[in-house]
Parts: structure tokens; C-alpha cells; sequence
């Protein structure tokens, strides 16, 4: 019982820091427009580059086009599943040792380890998981 406690209430904490994580992201709509948009570039980039190339011939490297897509869907499932969780808080740790915040992070009265990897989530990573995802279901259709 003491357990499924302990888990509730980092549940609720992760909501919370989730929440005004994402707060923060949205307060800054251009940048995170942008950044969407430039995810969508980059698909699309990709989806040409991959078209172009299997104009040419049906095989790369024993790799058809549908094979490769659903590696490249594979990419950005396990790419947006990462940066939703890790990439914010991994690039803030260095930095809050820097400013000295990681001494104020070690006095709270929960796990130091989970603050310094959930306490932060990127929201236009679920982008990058959509896409993925989508790539998936283009991919089953075709196959």
C-alpha cells in the first residue's frame, strides 16, 4: 500500500511539473509555432529526398521504400518519445549546477533523481511522435 502512495504522489508531482512546463512553452507561441514548423520541413525534406531516391530504384542496400519508412517512423517515435521526457531536463542539469540551483533542488523533500530527469517535458516533441506514428499507419497501408 505504502507503495502505490509513494507512486500517486510522484504521478501528481510529474503532472504538475509537466503542466507548467508546457505552460511555459506555450507562453512563447512564435517560437514554439516555429519550431513545429520546422519539424514539418524536415519530414517533408526527408519524404522527397526518400521519393527522389526510390525514383531511381526499387533497393537501397536491400532496404525498399516501405522498409525505410518505417525505419524513419521508427526514428522519430523513438526521437519525440525521448525528447518529450530527457532533452529539456538533460541539457538544464549543467545548467543549474552552474547558477547553484542544484544545491535548492537536493534540499526538497523528494527524489533529486526525479526532479532532475522529469522535471521538464517538451511539448513539441509529441510532433516528432505523431509523425512517427503517422508514418507507421502509411506505411501498413502500402504493405
Amino acid at each position: 500500500m505504502k507503495a502505490l502512495a509513494v507512486i500517486r504522489r510522484y504521478a501528481r508531482l510529474w503532472r504538475y511539473l509537466a503542466r507548467r512546463s508546457m505552460m511555459t512553452q506555450l507562453a512563447y507561441r512564435g517560437d514554439f509555432l516555429m519550431g513545429l514548423a520546422r519539424n514539418a520541413a524536415t519530414v517533408a525534406l526527408a519524404l522527397v529526398f526518400y521519393q527522389v531516391l526510390f525514383r531511381q530504384t526499387n533497393r537501397i542496400a536491400g532496404w525498399n521504400e516501405p522498409a525505410l519508412l518505417m525505419l524513419y517512423g521508427t526514428f522519430r517515435l523513438v526521437k519525440g518519445i525521448l525528447y518529450f521526457f530527457a532533452e529539456d531536463t538533460i541539457t538544464a542539469i549543467p545548467e543549474a549546477v552552474r547558477r547553484g540551483d542544484l544545491d535548492f533542488l537536493l534540499l526538497k523533500p523528494v527524489s533529486a533523481r526525479f526532479l532532475l530527469t522529469c522535471a521538464q517535458v517538451n511539448l513539441g516533441a509529441v510532433f516528432n511522435t505523431a509523425i512517427g506514428v503517422g508514418l507507421y499507419s502509411i506505411d501498413c497501408t502500402r504493405t
